[in-house]
């Protein structure tokens, strides 16, 4: 009985010490993850909290956001996670937030803000400053590429249109097919011709 007990608490242990140093090891490859991220991204550690316990699913028409795009760059996150969000037709007609001094509508408040939570988690941004991150260093990126992307679906639109108004219809074809057999059924050549298709007939 002693060597089994003895053997039990060995296993035991051995299991508790496995599960340990697979803990350690998880959050050191998070550690490393986050070092190697404001090494890519320094400008962002004034406003991360790697302390801070954050989503590890991000869930959008059943895909999780954060293993969508592996881009270290979180200004190519940012923009990938957001046509991802939204159609073009919407990042077209939108600005990013509603302001009352537009015209145009924001985006979705209920996406945007799983926009926020999708990059809050991937880059560890503490949700108090996000605002500030968002200002100093995302804002400027997002509207150009809503001005981009308004730009090339306009020139798109027009594209289209014109190919629609240069390509005849069936009715303009039918009604040139039509006039084109009056004009020649009423030339000299073809009436002198009938004429001569009569009298043989009479004669």
């Amino acid at each position: 009985m002693y060597y089994l007990d003895l053997a039990n608490a060995t296993n035991n242990l051995a299991g508790d010490v496995q599960t340990q140093l697979n803990r350690i090891d998880k959050q050191l490859r998070s550690l490393s993850k986050s070092v190697q991220d404001n090494t890519i991204n320094p400008a962002i550690t004034t406003y991360q909290n790697l302390s801070n316990t954050y989503s590890t699913v991000v869930p959008f028409n059943g895909i999780n956001l954060l293993n969508v795009a592996k881009a270290a760059d979180y200004k190519k996150y940012s923009r990938t996670i957001l046509q991802m969000l939204f159609t073009v037709d919407e990042l077209s007609d939108s600005i990013l937030i509603a302001n009352p001094i537009y015209n145009k509508p924001g985006l979705d408040p209920t996406r945007m803000a799983k926009w926020t939570d999708a990059v809050s988690a991937r880059f560890k941004i503490d949700p108090v400053r996000f605002d500030d991150f968002f200002r100093t260093c995302l804002r400027r990126t997002l509207a150009q590429m809503l001005c981009d992307t308004r730009r090339k679906h306009k020139r798109l639109m027009k594209n289209v249109g014109a190919q629609r108004h240069s390509a005849p219809t069936s009715a303009q074809s039918d009604h040139g097919i039509v006039g084109l057999q009056s004009v020649v059924s009423g030339s000299p050549v073809m009436q002198a011709g009938q004429q001569v298709h009569n009298r043989n007939i009479l004669h």
